[in-house]
This record gives structure tokens, C-alpha cells and sequence, in this order.
């Protein structure tokens, strides 16, 4: 009570940043198409129209029912798409979530000082610019020397070491490289090649830790190398692989059927014998074509071990 009207400010922050996405966009990895103006545009228009009263004069009474009603819609979505954890979504939840939370002091409230929206705007802009040149730029440099390695694959290496360079948070560059060095000693068995995929792939690991599938990818080669090299070393390392795998994804009937697979080629016939059961199950249980076992996978659990 007291204070200015603050519908102008509401209607002009929300023009103000439409049109501010599209050249922000513009700089993204992928930037917003026509339909962001053309159909955005009128759409936000009438819905500044439908709900001018309820913008130019909010009160609990209107603004709870309308929050938590949005609230429902958003879970009920949530609950079959998932995606919570994505900060776009996420941060419409918890901004609704506040809304339908939100009481109006019935205390005096003092008087916004004159320059503390400028300041806060001016900090906010700061932060901005630190936010892209510290974490944003590495991560579109890095993509875009990604790209350029698929579409020139004769200088693939090069490319993907610019972009672990770029980004150096990033596994993929790493995953990539380690790929290609295990293709190039396939080609030629050279041992210098193996070195390379080991070093790339120890990084590619370090990186994403917490990834199944790099863990999967790591253990696929290992044993791979070890059909040929009959190395020890390389057996232990499929071992230690497929068993983080697992860890990370228990329920994946395949990665139960390679850890069973090459933990009886480790001489651990028990072990084997209960993980092949447990990929039995899983993969009886899943009704995804793609989550079962693969036909050769599981002949080579049936083999009788030599």
C-alpha cells in the first residue's frame, strides 16, 4: 500500500525480455527460430491481456489459486516427462512454489532506496558477462571443435584436442580421442596406439565418473584388447570397469551379462554364476527391445567355459 504501480514494470520486463532472447539467443548452441517471435509473441500478448487485473492488482486471494493451479499442471507433467532436474524447468517450479507460499506483510515497508535497482541491475550484468567467459564461451568453443571433427574427420585428432583444450571440464573430447586411438590400433595393432587409448581413456574417466557408460565404453575395449593381447592387465582393467558400470546402472541386463562374461574369463566362476542370473531376470523383466541382451552376448554366456 502506499507504493507506485508497478504494472508498467510488469509488462515492460516481460516485452523487454522477449526481445532481449533473441540476440542472447543468437549465441547459443542452438538459437531460437522465427516461432520465438511469431507465435511467442502474440500468445504472451494475450496472456498479458486475460490476466491484466490480476497483474495491475494481485492479492493472496488471486494469486494462490492461480499459482498452485499451475503447480498441479507442471507435477502432473513432470510425473510422465521427468526433467525436474533441468534448471529451466526446475526454476518455473520453484518460482510458482513461491508465489502460492507468498503473504503480505502487514508491516510499513520503508521506501526503495533510489539506486539500488541500478546497482543490483549493474551487478547482475557483471555477473553475466563472468558467467559467459567463464563457463558458457568454453562450452560452445569446445562443441563447435566437436563438430568441425565430424565434418573433417581426416583431422579429427587435432580438432578434438582443441576442444579438450577449450573445455577442459568436458569428457566427450576425451571419449573421442581414446575411440579413435583404439580404432587406429585395431588397424594396425600398434602398441603406441594402445598407450594413447589408455591415457585418454583414464581422463575420459576421471572427468565423468559417475557415467555407466563411459565405464561401459571402458570396459568393451579393455576386453576387446584383451582377446588379442591375452594381457593381464588389460583383463583387470574390464574386470574394474564393467563392475563400475553395474554400480552406476544396476538394473541394465547387458552390463550384468559382460561383468558375468569376463568375470569367469577372470577365473571367477562363482561370481559369474550369480551375475549371469541376475542379467537373466532383468533381462526377462524389461519389456525394451533395446534394454535386453544382445543375441551374441548371450550365447557366449551359454558357452560352457573352456
Amino acid at each position: 500500500p502506499g507504493t507506485k504501480d508497478a504494472t508498467a514494470w510488469v509488462l515492460g520486463g516481460g516485452v523487454a525480455g522477449l526481445l532481449g532472447a533473441w540476440p542472447l539467443g543468437v549465441i547459443a548452441a542452438i538459437p531460437p527460430s522465427p516461432a520465438v517471435l511469431l507465435v511467442g509473441a502474440p500468445l504472451g500478448i494475450l496472456a498479458a491481456v486475460f490476466l491484466y487485473d490480476w497483474i495491475n492488482s494481485p492479492t493472496n486471494n488471486t494469486i494462490k489459486p492461480l499459482a498452485g493451479f499451475a503447480i498441479i499442471a507442471l507435477l502432473v507433467n513432470l510425473s510422465a516427462a521427468g526433467g525436474i532436474g533441468f534448471a529451466g524447468v526446475a526454476g518455473s517450479f520453484w518460482m510458482l512454489l513461491a508465489l502460492a507460499l507468498f503473504r503480505e506483510s502487514d508491516h510499513d515497508r520503508r521506501p526503495p532506496r533510489p539506486l539500488l535497482a541500478p546497482t543490483v541491475a549493474t551487478l547482475l550484468a557483471i555477473l553475466g558477462v563472468m558467467c559467459y567467459v567463464s563457463g558458457y564461451s568454453p562450452v560452445l568453443n569446445s562443441q563447435s571443435h566437436v563438430q568441425a571433427a565430424l565434418n573433417d574427420p581426416a583431422h579429427a585428432r587435432e580438432h578434438l584436442q582443441a576442444a579438450a583444450v577449450a573445455d577442459p571440464l568436458w569428457a566427450q573430447p576425451w571419449r573421442q580421442l581414446a575411440s579413435l586411438s583404439f580404432d587406429a590400433w585395431r588397424r594396425g595393432r600398434n602398441l603406441m596406439d594402445l598407450r594413447h587409448f589408455e591415457r585418454y581413456m583414464a581422463t575420459a574417466l576421471e572427468l565423468d565418473a559417475a557415467s555407466s557408460s563411459t565405464w561401459q565404453m571402458s570396459g568393451d575395449h579393455y576386453l576387446e584388447a584383451y582377446e588379442y593381447t591375452e594381457r593381464a592387465t588389460d583383463l583387470q582393467h574390464a574386470v574394474a570397469a564393467f563392475r563400475q558400470a553395474v554400480e552406476l546402472y544396476p538394473a541394465d541386463a547387458t552390463l550384468r551379462g559382460k561383468l558375468a562374461l569376463v568375470l569367469r574369463m577372470a577365473g571367477k566362476g562363482q561370481e559369474s554364476a550369480k551375475e549371469a542370473q541376475t542379467a537373466e531376470k532383468l533381462d526377462a523383466l524389461t519389456p525394451h527391445i533395446d534394454q535386453k541382451m544382445p543375441e551374441s552376448l548371450r550365447r557366449r554366456l551359454m558357452q560352457t567355459p573352456e
